[in-house]
């Protein structure tokens, strides 16, 4: 049993299950990620990841090698499936031209800045909890709506030469550039608080 001394005041053990799980939540590293077909389902993206990124071999990606990685140039390489660009989450700046991929979920990747997807197929794209995107590039894709509520930040987007219907720019208070040159099927554009 342990005896305090009553100069000093007895910690509580409150304070004791306060202080334990936040040493442990600063010492773990989050978990590696496998370079695999269900990380990384595009044989061309996962060769390029682990060719580039999984500096030790080891088949997976650490996270000192994941915060590495603030810079991917994906351009025209035949990309067919972008999955697992998630995975970096301090990601910077997208260059993913000229591939063949039709979804870009880019969601809650709060590092990014920058995404150049133009001269693809890209069809869908998610840019919700992007909270640092402040560029946005997609011309001559497949775009049909386009949401970027959850980008607050944006200062420019290209969406020429797609298949632009409807766009949602309400809340992109900081929005100067937007290019929707090329969209025949866009009737209305709302962009009463930019």
């Amino acid at each position: 049993m342990l005896r305090f001394n009553s100069r000093f005041p007895q910690p509580s053990r409150l304070t004791l299950i306060k202080i334990i799980p936040s040493f442990y939540a600063n010492a773990v590293n989050a978990a590696p990620i496998t370079i695999d077909q269900y990380s990384f389902p595009d044989p061309v993206f996962r060769t390029y990841v682990s060719e580039n990124y999984d500096y030790d071999n080891s088949g997976t990606l650490s996270d000192s090698e994941i915060r590495n990685v603030t810079y991917l140039g994906l351009n025209y390489m035949g990309i067919s499936n972008i999955t697992g660009v998630r995975n970096f989450t301090y990601l910077q700046t997208l260059d993913c031209e000229g591939n063949s991929f039709s979804d870009l979920n880019l969601s809650n990747m709060t590092s990014l800045t920058t995404v150049h997807c133009g001269g693809g197929t890209v069809s869908t794209i998610n840019v919700s909890g992007c909270t640092s995107l402040n560029e946005f590039s997609a011309w001559g894709n497949a775009i049909s709506t386009a949401n970027f509520t959850g980008a607050p930040n944006i200062t420019y987007i290209d969406l020429n030469s797609n298949r632009v219907t409807s766009i949602n720019v309400t809340a992109n208070t900081r929005l100067e550039t937007l290019w929707l040159n090329n969209n025949s099927s866009l009737s209305s554009l709302n962009v009463n608080n930019n």
